[in-house]
């Protein structure tokens, strides 16, 4: 096999279990965004930013908790080295959210004054 069978259904049941978290999170920031009377902002970047930075801080959280539940059970591939393992892949990655990031504060601080 290409690909150890228990490291595929550990993924699978691990999507299955995110994916209602990631909805319950999406509906949660959805209710409080209509309260705070934000939703309906005339700007569409304005909607999609105040939507999406405490989504993604939701997110990162959620991913930590379940990366810490993972390591506690020494599911990782080197049960004595908890350091990180990036790839290429990674590192284009965390390039790609501090340029998201960067542009989210230019159209913040000098475009949606």
């Amino acid at each position: 096999p290409f690909f150890p069978a228990g490291r595929l259904m550990l993924l699978v049941s691990l999507t299955m279990t995110i994916l209602p978290l990631l909805q319950q999170e999406n509906r949660q920031l959805s209710d409080a965004l209509k309260s705070r009377g934000l939703a309906k902002h005339p700007s569409p970047f304005r909607r999609l930013y105040y939507h999406s930075q405490p989504l993604i801080n939701g997110v990162m959280r959620l991913s930590d908790k379940i990366a810490q539940a993972l390591y506690s059970r020494c599911l990782n591939k080197n049960p004595t080295l908890l350091g990180p393992d990036l790839t290429m892949g990674d590192y284009l990655l965390i390039t790609a959210a501090f340029l998201f990031l960067g542009l989210g504060l230019y159209l913040k601080y000098y475009i949606l004054r």
